[in-house]
């Protein structure tokens, strides 16, 4: 019987110490998103530069996000002080709410030559039930100095 107490005791002190969760851990999931801002309007969502933001020899860059019940579209645009040799988004990203962060689930680029605006967009079809928002980096060569701006963040969006 004192085997069978001693067993019991054992076990359920191993339990308890391996299922044991600290409380720190147990907030970091969220199902939403705990960084970033939510979209004032439902599916779309937009983030501008601004000249003052932007690197010198960059005007103001938008990064956009829109969902149309079907596909997210992933929208940059880029405007240079003067005409670039080239001129586009150094990365544009979809990112995605992972429950602890968000994470790149598409990128890609798109670039023009000798301009001084470009905009392209791309779609992506996304897993319903979860946030995005997209992140963008933009870049202009003007007479062969390459200037790139800050990360740009549109507010996030839920996709259903």
């Amino acid at each position: 019987m004192q085997k069978k107490l001693a067993f019991l005791f054992v076990f359920l002190s191993l339990v308890l110490t391996i299922g044991a969760v600290p409380a720190q851990a147990s907030n970091r999931y969220s199902l939403v998103p705990t960084s970033g801002t939510p979209s004032p309007t439902k599916d779309f969502a937009a983030s501008t530069t601004g000249t003052s933001k932007a690197a010198v020899g960059l005007g103001a860059c938008t990064d956009t996000i829109a969902y149309n019940g079907n596909a997210v579209l992933l929208f940059g645009e880029t405007i240079a002080t003067h005409t670039a040799s080239k001129i586009g988004n150094q990365i544009i990203m979809l990112q995605a709410w992972d429950g602890n962060a968000w994470i790149t689930v598409y990128s890609t680029s798109f670039y023009k030559q000798n301009t001084m605006m470009y905009s392209s967009g791309v779609t992506y079809n996304p897993v319903k039930g979860k946030y995005y928002r997209v992140a963008g980096i933009h870049m202009a060569t003007i007479n062969g100095t390459t200037y790139t701006s800050a990360t740009n963040y549109t507010d996030y969006i839920y996709v259903n």
